[in-house]
């Protein structure tokens, strides 16, 4: 998986912010439109486009998209 797959994955989740604008630096809590549905959202976009499934424990525990990308890219077969 690349990040660029990664990103074009969050689009979904992320539909109020310019993805062009995101990095894996971002703290995607810090965003405006961060909710509990948008990690739902997130959580279903990441399913959908690479077949893993986040826990919502674990979207808790991490607040970078690195930690989310890294966590996805272990998980990719």
């Amino acid at each position: 998986m690349e990040q660029k797959d990664f990103f074009m994955a969050l689009e979904d989740a992320f539909d109020e912010t310019n993805i062009e604008d995101l990095t894996l630096e971002t703290n995607f809590r810090e965003l405006d439109e961060w909710s509990s549905i948008t990690a739902l959202s997130l959580i279903a976009s990441i399913d959908d486009a690479f077949g893993v499934t986040l826990s919502g424990d674990f979207i808790k525990s991490v607040s970078t998209l690195r930690d989310i990308f890294s966590e996805v890219q272990s998980k990719v077969k």
